[in-house]
C-alpha cells in the first residue's frame, strides 16, 4: 500500500499544480482510535481542506481503478466540495470560535465508547457516562456543527485548548449542546422490521435477531439523519415515552454510534444471547469505527434511570 501512497500522491501532486490546490499527507486517528492514512488537498492560502483516506483508495485499485482514475475522481470531487466551494463562509465561522456567544447555538454531543478511544479522546472535552464496576462505558462528546456547508453538515470536535477560550462551565456547555442536539437532529422510533426491509441483507439479519430472542419486538431509535443517533438515548424524555407507550422496561441494544434498538422486557428474552448477539454484530456487521459498546444497556421505567445490565 505504501507504493500505491507514494504514486497516487505524485499523480495529485501533478495534477493540482496548475490549479493552486495544496496536496498534504497526514495520519488521522478516527472514533475508536482507528488510525488512518489521508492525502488532504486544500485550497491554496487555507489551512482547512478535505481528507480522502489512502486505506479506502486502496480498495479502489485493488478492485481494478488506476492510479490516475482515482486521481481524477478525489479531484472531481474536489471541484463540488464545500471545503472548495464555501471556502468563504466556512473561513469567517472558524475565526469566531473562541467566541462563545457566537458558537452556543451550533454546540452538538455525540456518542462514543470510552475505553476503545483513549488516544482520540486524549485533547477532547467530554464527559463520562453510564457507570461500571471500575469506570464509565461511554463518553459524551463535545462537538461544533458547521451548518453553511451545501453537501452536509461538518462536525469539529472539541479540544481542550478550544475550550479553554469560553468563560462558561461544563455543565452549562453539555446542557446547551444537548438541547442543540434534540432540537436539530430530533428522534425517531421504528419498528426494526419497517427500517430491515430496505436492507438488501435484511434476510440474514433477521434470521439473527430471531434466534436471540423467542419475541423479537425490537425497535430502531435514531435521529432524523440517522447519523450520530444513539445520543437520543441521552434526551430526557424519549426513554420515558417509549417505556410508557409499552408499559415496561425494555433492553437497550447499542447497535452503533448512529443507533441503538430498543427491547421490550417481556420476561420472556434471553438477555445473555443478546448480550452474545451484540458482540457478533460489533465483529462482523458494523465499521470498527462505528462500534459503541459490546454491553447490554437496560431501562427501569420505575427509576427513569439506564444501567449497564448485568447478565451473569
Amino acid at each position: 500500500m505504501d507504493n500505491f501512497k507514494q504514486q497516487l500522491l505524485a499523480t495529485l501532486e501533478d495534477l493540482c499544480k496548475s490549479i493552486g490546490t495544496k496536496v498534504t499527507t497526514t495520519q488521522v486517528i478516527k472514533q475508536n482510535d482507528v488510525v488512518l492514512n489521508a492525502i488532504c488537498l486544500s485550497p491554496k492560502n487555507s489551512n482547512i481542506g478535505s481528507n480522502y483516506y489512502v486505506e479506502d483508495l486502496f480498495r479502489q485499485y485493488q478492485s481494478g481503478s488506476t492510479i490516475m482514475e482515482i486521481a481524477t475522481d478525489i479531484l472531481r470531487h474536489n471541484r463540488n466540495d464545500s471545503i472548495f466551494t464555501d471556502n468563504a463562509l466556512i473561513a469567517p465561522f472558524i475565526s469566531r470560535l473562541s467566541s462563545y456567544d457566537f458558537i452556543k447555538s451550533h454546540l452538538m454531543v455525540r456518542l462514543l465508547n470510552l475505553s476503545s478511544n483513549n488516544q482520540y479522546l486524549l485533547d477532547k472535552v467530554y464527559q463520562p457516562y453510564l457507570r461500571t464496576e471500575d469506570s464509565y462505558e461511554l463518553a459524551i462528546c463535545l462537538c461544533i456543527q458547521v451548518p453553511e456547508l451545501k453537501d452536509g453538515n461538518g462536525m469539529i470536535t472539541v479540544t481542550q485548548h478550544l475550550r479553554s477560550h469560553w468563560d462558561v462551565t461544563d455543565d452549562v456547555l453539555f446542557k446547551d449542546a444537548l438541547l442543540n442536539t434534540e432540537a436539530t437532529s430530533g428522534c425517531r422510533i421504528r419498528s426494526i422490521y419497517e427500517v430491515l426491509t430496505s436492507l438488501t441483507d435484511a434476510a440474514d439479519i433477521l434470521e439473527t435477531l430471531n434466534n436471540a430472542s423467542t419475541e423479537p419486538a425490537m425497535y430502531v431509535m435514531t435521529n432524523n439523519n440517522s447519523f450520530n443517533g444513539a445520543t437520543t438515548i441521552l434526551y430526557p424524555n424519549e426513554l420515558k415515552s417509549f417505556a410508557d407507550d409499552k408499559e415496561c422496561n425494555f433492553y437497550v441494544l447499542p447497535s452503533s454510534t448512529h443507533e441503538v434498538i430498543l427491547v421490550p422486557d417481556t420476561g420472556t428474552i434471553d438477555a445473555a444471547s443478546i448480550k452474545d448477539m451484540i458482540v457478533q454484530v460489533n465483529q462482523t456487521m458494523v465499521s470498527p469505527s462505528e462500534v459503541l459498546s459490546n454491553q447490554l444497556f437496560y431501562y427501569s421505567r420505575t427509576d427513569n434511570r439506564i444501567s449497564i445490565y448485568a447478565t451473569s
